[in-house]
């Protein structure tokens, strides 16, 4: 009886005092109490003081019961609350894998790499509905038949982990039953050879936690599909790996107290940072590095060049996707040319020497459009921050790829692709990163030709170490609480100068070039703290070996043409028009004192000649009693209409000096006609310059 009063006076002070308490000290909790954090207690007593604590129009503490929390002899467990408004819950998906059909002997349909999108609602703690589109690529192995597979899906997601242990969305991992049916349509690339089947099929899915909004997927499935080839049904199977990002916080009202219990106190401190953790930034990169073809056909990797653009989301902190463009250019071949007179009677005849033949490397270049996740392992820990000094993150995807290699028929062909790296970061300051990536990515393409030998698939591998930079974007809530004041400069100008080299993406290389090199003179006017004009001319010493006929002529006075090589020097000059665009400040608001920073800038060009030299290479060979005499060729003179494109890393050594690193596009129109410099119809010529800025 006296145990009985103590429980009721027990539940009554709970009742009272908004507070979780318990009757007896063996008691525990399987929720923390509530966060005083901007939320009013809803179980307050009228005839009391008004409480202080500041209030919201958003009650939270409703439906709190605390009798949940006062317990008897044995420990009773509640799930999570569930949130039912019609916008809680929802999601976007997307990730890719690999599909299997099961088809008849003689056919042996390769594997289909898929690339998936869905749409989806939970719509209580047990049950999900998710609608999935997706694009897949394979082909026949007994006949090499490209195959290209479109697909819908309708699929019923089951939470087993719910259904054991109850619901909480920050579960590590959740598994799942899936069930759906769906509709595929199969094409190939033979004329009025299409299908369209429908499938049921049946998975489990692992869903692993990575923040309020993401979550990492893996769904092993296996299905029956309708038909298949002279049978009704055929089976198939596959696995997907993806990414679950909701539209809204997906933690329950228990979770974000968990959350915020376990924050640092750093946060809730007059320091001048919020919570890092809720953050899921987006972010734009853009780098270039050095690339090797591995395995190219007879000759050992040498290393080529490759440049890329990214932009991406992190959608939690562990948790992340990047969309990317990028060009690649390597050597996978190489080949000897034959000079001089190759009419063996006419060079005794004449006393000709015979010339060493031309060394030729073949380049092999790839226009890439890359979809890739990436998984930060520093994520998972407690209070990870994306402002910490170092990061790393793993990068795996695939996508599409144009490639474009020199041989004796040039092969021009689409290719699917696989890619996996691992991404270095270093914060310069604020969201603004220098990153060194080494990845490694596997192509598969189909020559389309129609000669027997030509019916086959190949495979090529390639090797790309790039260094970059990313810069993050910070929403004002999350910027520093106290911005710098921007005092304009009285006069807003800066002006630099800087020197490097080039690169191009040409189609073969005659070895034994000369050295590139250029300088580069700029002048900017700044608009306020993130918008400015940026105005610059750029010297480039272009210069290239290649083959070209040349007269010589005997003692006798009889004379013969044949060919050899010859060192080429083309000096271009670029004059650049740009807008220009603080990147840091835009994204990361304004700080005086900030030792790194980007800015970006775009606009026309106008490429100009200014001048053009030939002589002899070394390697050609004259008989000591012949002369021999070429004649200059005449080069287009005309200035040519591009654009151009880059970005600038500033490191403010002084109030008024930086040191400035500024990689540049340039693309032209028309040919430039360099003899030598073999450009793809993407024409593009790459600098990078370090030098120095002053500012008024």
């Amino acid at each position: 009886m006296s145990i009985n009063i103590i429980r009721l006076y027990a539940t009554a002070i709970c009742l009272i005092g908004g507070l979780s308490c318990s009757a007896a000290s063996a008691t525990t909790f399987n929720v923390a109490p509530r966060a005083i954090t901007e939320v009013p207690d809803s179980l307050w007593d009228e005839t009391l003081g008004e409480d202080t604590i500041g209030k919201t129009r958003h009650n939270y503490a409703t439906e709190f019961n605390a009798l949940k929390y006062v317990l008897e002899d044995r420990y009773r467990g509640y799930d999570d609350t569930f949130r039912k408004k019609w916008y809680d819950h929802l999601f976007l998906g997307f990730g890719g894998g690999l599909h299997k059909d099961l088809e008849y002997a003689g056919y042996n349909l390769s594997p289909i790499t898929m690339a998936h999108v869905s749409v989806g609602k939970q719509f209580n703690p047990y049950h999900t509905v998710r609608l999935t589109a997706g694009l897949g690529f394979g082909y026949y192995e007994g006949n090499k038949k490209n195959y290209k597979q479109w697909q819908g899906s309708v699929d019923w997601i089951y939470s087993l982990s719910t259904l054991m242990d109850g619901y909480r969305p920050s579960r590590l991992l959740d598994v799942s039953t899936v069930f759906g049916f769906g509709v595929r349509h199969n094409t190939t690339n033979i004329v009025d050879n299409h299908r369209t089947r429908y499938e049921i099929r049946g998975g489990v899915q692992g869903k692993i936690f990575t923040g309020p909004q993401g979550y990492l997927t893996i769904e092993p499935y296996v299905g029956i599909k309708s038909r298949h080839l002279y049978n009704k049904f055929g089976g198939f199977y596959g696995v997907n790996i993806g990414m679950v990002y909701y539209l809204h916080n997906n933690l329950s009202i228990e979770d974000r107290m968990r959350y915020m219990k376990n924050r640092p106190e750093y946060v809730d401190s007059t320091m001048q940072w919020h919570p890092q953790k809720w953050r899921t930034p987006w972010f734009a990169e853009l780098s270039g590095g050095m690339a090797w073809c591995v395995g190219g056909k007879g000759v050992s990797p040498k290393m080529g060049h490759s440049t890329k653009m990214s932009v991406g989301r992190w959608f939690s902190p562990s948790v992340g996707v990047r969309l990317s463009l990028g060009l690649t250019s390597a050597t996978w071949d190489k080949t000897h040319e034959a000079m001089g007179e190759q009419d063996e009677d006419r060079r005794a005849m004449l006393s000709i020497p015979v010339q060493d033949d031309a060394v030729v490397d073949l380049h092999d270049m790839t226009a890439d459009a890359t979809a890739e996740a990436l998984i930060n392992p520093l994520g998972f820990m407690k209070n990870y921050s994306f402002d910490q000094p170092f990061n790393v993150a793993l990068a795996f995807g695939g996508g599409l790829s144009w490639i474009m290699r020199e041989q004796k028929t040039h092969l021009r062909t689409i290719s699917t692709f696989y890619t996996a790296g691992l991404h270095l970061s270093y914060n310069l300051s604020n969201d603004l990163q220098v990153f060194l990536e080494p990845s490694f990515t596997n192509y598969n393409y189909r020559i389309p030709y129609r000669n027997i030998d030509a019916v086959k698939r190949f495979n090529a591998q390639r090797v790309v170490v790039r260094l970059g930079f990313t810069a993050y974007t910070r929403a004002t809530n999350y910027r520093i609480r106290k911005q710098d004041d921007y005092e304009a400069p009285r006069i807003p100008l800066s002006f630099g100068l800087g020197a490097g080299t080039m690169l191009f993406n040409t189609k073969k290389t005659y070895e034994g070039a000369a050295f590139n090199y250029n300088a580069q003179a700029f002048v900017e006017g700044h608009f306020g703290k993130v918008h400015g004009v940026r105005a610059s001319f750029e010297y480039l010493s272009i210069n290239s070996v290649a083959p070209d006929n040349y007269t010589g002529t005997t003692e006798y006075g009889t004379e013969y043409t044949t060919t050899g090589l010859f060192k080429n020097n083309y000096k271009r000059g670029f004059v650049a028009l740009n807008y220009l665009l603080n990147v840091t400040n835009l994204c990361s608001g304004y700080q005086s004192n900030r030792m790194f920073e980007a800015e970006l800038f775009a606009g026309p060009a106008l490429l100009l000649s200014l001048g053009n030299s030939t002589e002899p290479d070394g390697s050609i060979k004259v008989n000591s009693s012949h002369t021999m005499s070429y004649s200059q060729r005449k080069y287009n003179t005309n200035p040519l209409m591009g654009a151009n494109g880059g970005i600038k890393i500033k490191m403010n050594v002084a109030k008024h000096i930086a040191v400035t690193l500024t990689p540049q596009l340039y693309v032209v129109r028309y040919d430039p006609n360099l003899l030598g410099v073999n450009m793809m119809k993407l024409r593009t010529f790459q600098t990078l310059n370090l030098g120095v800025q002053y500012t008024l």
